[in-house]
């Protein structure tokens, strides 16, 4: 029989210089990726669940926010949630270039793809809020104040900022929708027609908002109800509310109405248009 040692051939060793090298570097890359799943857990506990983290993550979504609505965004603080798919929000509040409040959400939660937001895209579903308050505001020269906001390339094309609700849930409200009276006469012809506004002739609600600036004003107050969708830029406008079960007192006219369900869809244009399913 001819064996290897015949040959002075010896059996290789079971573990040479190279091997133990490569089982050293994969220890060693081990280890590092351990230590750095460890730095990012460590890192998304600091930012999602203690104060300081919670407040930078507030700030820089504040920045964010600001960097795309002409006006400004307050948010905070945050209560609850992951922040990356959902957050709990003492206060959420956006404003016009004026100061003027466009929408006040209190105690509000909501889902979000975080993906979307990096596109400018800010669709958020699942949204309670346990307080809100809307303002729809057209001035003299019929622009709302949403379309200022969510500024567009023109004043009816699509805005580069798209806002979604879906699922809004409200449990005590107020929206209030002004629109111009009277901006769009002259002389004797509107000299009469705020008369009959201010002295309740006209059966609708108006008020005076300013130097000679007059508003028709539309109040719901003591509200509650869902809202399926609550759309103001996606991916067009007119601005459009779906409602659900809402309950309101509503000053509508110049008497109070107690409505005790309704069901439909509220398109905002140049006028508002009212679909009522149940009422």
């Amino acid at each position: 029989m001819i064996l290897p040692e015949d040959f002075g051939i010896e059996d290789p060793p079971s573990q040479g210089p190279v091997r133990r090298g490569l089982g050293v570097g994969a220890r060693a890359l081990l280890a590092l990726v351990g230590i750095a799943s460890l730095t990012l857990a460590a890192g998304s506990i600091l930012l999602t669940q203690t104060v300081v983290g919670r407040g930078a993550v507030a700030s820089f979504a504040e920045k964010e926010l600001d960097g795309v609505v002409n006006g400004d965004v307050d948010l905070g603080p945050i209560l609850g949630g992951n922040l990356l798919t959902s957050v709990l929000l003492d206060r959420f509040v956006i404003r016009d270039a004026a100061g003027e409040e466009f929408v006040v959400l209190d105690s509000v939660r909501m889902e979000y793809n975080p993906l979307s937001l990096v596109s400018g895209t800010y669709r958020f579903r699942a949204v309670t809020a346990a307080r809100a308050r809307l303002l729809l505001h057209q001035d003299q020269n019929g622009v709302w104040n949403y379309d200022r906001i969510f500024a567009g390339d023109d004043d009816s094309g699509p805005s580069s900022t798209r806002v979604l609700l879906t699922d809004l849930a409200v449990r005590e409200g107020i929206i209030e929708v002004r629109t111009p009276w009277g901006a769009n006469l002259t002389g004797a012809a509107r000299a009469a027609r705020i008369r009959s506004g201010l002295s309740g002739e006209a059966l609708w609600r108006v008020e005076e908002s300013g130097p000679d600036v007059f508003e028709r004003v539309i109040l719901l107050d003591s509200l509650s109800g869902l809202f399926p969708l609550v759309r103001i830029t996606d991916p067009v406008r007119p601005l459009r509310i779906e409602i659900e079960g809402l309950q309101t007192q509503a000053a509508i006219v110049t008497q109070i109405l107690d409505i005790e369900r309704f069901n439909g869809i509220v398109t905002f244009r140049d006028s508002i248009e009212i679909q009522i399913d149940r009422l």
